[in-house]
């Protein structure tokens, strides 16, 4: 079975074409166009600027992926694919419409089923396409499984008893821990994007303060980070000696702090922040893991990316919960990418055909609508 995927959730154009033979994966290319260099001026995603950038990039990116799977031209490719996925949400509206529409006029052109796929489920399903330390056969059984999904819009902990059926056991009250390392960046003064840099920043620092991990006696497995980035900026002018809260807070809607903060400061400040950012992950990981016997854990999202968090999932919660499968996946699958969503469309197909009910993905480029706000 051959299965092409498009992701268009944020800045990312990505397109992945994926063979399953005998419930392995093998992915035959995997193209992705990134933004970074024209939202860094911005100090952030523009979404119409998203947009127009994916207008630009989902045909060139698509043959681009064609030419490396191996496929001579347009038509062959089009001959052989067998199933359409593409992210149906949650992301930014402008930028989901332009992946959605082109799955669609593909499905309608090429006469293929397509398959809408929830973003968040790709995140999940990203170490069945390759992990560390090893990838997982799409005929295993990893259940229960529980995943923990961070990134910049999302920080939540997932249970799966089986394929496609999800339970959130926990989630963030206020900020997602990537948008906390986004904000603290800028309290600090870092350049876009904010995450990756603090994180640089915080490798060289040894800050003698520590501050405390939100919710830490909390007995859900809820997340909170917004209190933690109030702590830095408040640690931030403490050192700097410069400016007053209420100074900051007369200003809006985004202020620009311009702390006066040394290097060493900045990382000082960095480290200390993430230290207690992972802590509070991994406190709740631990607490869930304790619930039931999960046979497998996974970890996606952008935020999977940050050294820290793994090398503490796979050295200190791998140790202490021997019977359980950690799996990470690779760095270049912990961003937005197409190659995480084609088990989840093989799944979903198979899932129709158990059911019957394939019929309503055969059709579906007259139907399927993109949701920023769709849920798992």
């Amino acid at each position: 079975m051959l299965i092409l995927t498009i992701e268009t959730s944020c800045d990312e154009t990505s397109v992945a074409i994926g063979e399953i033979k005998n419930g392995k994966l093998k992915v035959l290319s995997h193209v992705t166009s990134s933004q970074i260099k024209l939202h860094a001026k911005w100090g952030g995603v523009v979404p119409d600027l998203a947009s127009r950038e994916h207008l630009k990039n989902l045909v060139p990116v698509l043959d681009l992926a064609r030419k490396e799977a191996g496929f001579k031209n347009p038509e062959e490719l089009a001959k052989k694919v067998d199933l359409i996925g593409v992210t149906q949400g949650p992301g930014l509206i402008p930028a989901l419409l332009l992946g959605v529409n082109f799955a669609k006029s593909l499905s309608y052109i090429w006469k293929k089923p397509l398959i809408p796929i929830n973003h968040m489920e790709g995140h999940i399903y990203a170490s069945f396409v390759e992990s560390s330390p090893r990838k997982l056969s799409l005929k295993e059984n990893p259940f229960p499984l529980l995943a923990l999904l961070v990134s910049g819009g999302h920080t939540m902990l997932v249970f799966s008893k089986k394929h496609l059926q999800y339970k959130i056991l926990g989630e963030t009250l206020d900020d997602a821990v990537g948008e906390a390392f986004d904000k603290v960046a800028r309290i600090l003064g870092l350049p876009y994007p904010g995450g990756p840099m603090l994180s640089k920043m915080a490798e060289q620092g040894s800050s003698d303060f520590q501050f405390s991990i939100p919710m830490k006696n909390s007995p859900t497995l809820n997340f909170s980070f917004s209190g933690l980035k109030t702590a830095v900026l408040y640690k931030a002018l403490e050192l700097s000696k410069n400016q007053k809260i209420a100074e900051i807070l007369d200003k809006s809607p985004k202020p620009d702090l311009k702390i006066p903060l040394t290097k060493k400061q900045k990382q000082n400040l960095s480290k200390a922040f993430e230290d207690v950012a992972v802590q509070s992950l991994i406190l709740r990981v631990r607490q869930a893991l304790k619930i039931r016997n999960f046979k497998t854990f996974v970890l996606g999202g952008g935020v999977s990316a940050n050294k820290l968090l793994r090398k503490r999932i796979s050295e200190e919660l791998a140790q202490e919960f021997p019977k359980t499968n950690f799996l990470l996946p690779p760095l270049d699958l912990t961003g937005d990418n197409a190659a995480m969503l084609i088990p989840v469309t093989y799944f979903k197909w198979q899932k129709a055909r158990k059911e019957g009910k394939t019929g309503k993905y055969l059709d579906n480029w007259k139907n399927l609508e993109a949701e920023a706000g769709l849920e798992l």
